[in-house]
């Protein structure tokens, strides 16, 4: 059980790392708070590049993307699964964002995303 915020953003970040799919968790203000190495290998991205930052601010292009309405969807406490969109590289992938609610309020998103092949 988790106890205070920090416990809650170690379980966040514990349950990104286990994924085998590509994992990313944003905070409700929409910084990354936690990418697992596949998500870095797929984003060709450095981990400082990204944790800690904006999403908004490092990928501007996302602005009114279906995967930002989704995320702030998942932060208003909605789960979504099944999703595909199309990826920065141009790959399809199927989505799902997960609120993760602390203290009664939804205080992260985890989008997990896999390649889709119809």
């Amino acid at each position: 059980m988790i106890k205070g915020p920090d416990q809650f953003y170690d379980q966040v970040i514990s349950d990104v790392m286990k994924s085998k799919d590509i994992c990313v968790a944003v905070d409700e203000h929409l910084n990354y708070i936690a990418l697992n190495q596949v998500a870095f290998t797929y984003l060709h991205i450095k981990q400082d590049d990204l944790l800690g930052k904006n999403a908004i601010q490092v990928f501007p292009e996302i602005i009114a993307s279906r995967n930002h309405r989704n995320i702030l969807k998942a932060l208003s406490g909605k789960f979504i699964a099944g999703e595909l969109i199309e990826s920065r590289m141009g790959d399809i992938l199927e989505t799902s964002y997960t609120p993760v609610i602390f203290d009664k309020e939804v205080k992260a998103v985890i989008l997990n995303a896999t390649l889709h092949t119809p």
